[in-house]
């Protein structure tokens, strides 16, 4: 789920008093489920990250613990190797799935979409002509997200050439 104080911040940016912000309701659908699904992207792998992690710190810390104060016996040795078993599972997982990585991505993307709302909000830059600003909006976000697409199958394939070149990459050109 989303967190609710972002979706009403974003619903209160894409509706204001005098109406909508976006002019086409289309658009404004599509933006919208957009945002939202980066945003709750993100938080997922936001917190499988943080879980992974957290297992990866907390369960080797308990093992010497656990040999100090347990008598060493058939059950502490079953129980040391399964705690093992657990962190190396957590470490490859979190190394496999990049979910930091994915976490970071989905939330610049998000911030990305909404950078560009407040660009057409404002009616600045390339949105200064009403009559071209819708195209231009769909157009720019659809762009932003062909760019996300192209940089996530990066992420996934681990094609890492250096981090400069993705960074060129990222960047949307106007």
């Amino acid at each position: 789920m989303c967190k609710i104080s972002e979706i009403i911040n974003l619903n209160n940016r894409l509706h204001t008093s005098s109406g909508h912000t976006i002019d086409d309701p289309y658009l404004e659908q599509r933006f919208k489920q957009s945002v939202e699904w980066y945003i709750r992207k993100a938080k997922q792998v936001k917190f499988i990250y943080f879980l992974l992690s957290i297992i990866g710190i907390v369960v080797p810390a308990t093992i010497p613990i656990i040999n100090s104060v347990l008598c060493y016996s058939e059950k502490t040795r079953l129980i040391v190797n399964c705690l093992s078993f657990v962190t190396s599972v957590s470490a490859a997982l979190l190394s496999l799935i990049k979910a930091k990585e994915k976490w970071l991505h989905f939330r610049c993307v998000a911030e990305l979409l909404q950078s560009e709302l407040s660009l057409y909000a404002e009616g600045v830059g390339r949105y200064r002509d009403k009559s071209k600003r819708n195209r231009y909006f769909a157009e720019r976000i659809e762009k932003i997200m062909a760019n996300e697409n192209k940089r996530w199958l990066d992420i996934v394939n681990d094609n890492s050439n250096k981090k400069a070149e993705r960074k060129k990459r990222y960047r949307v050109k106007p």
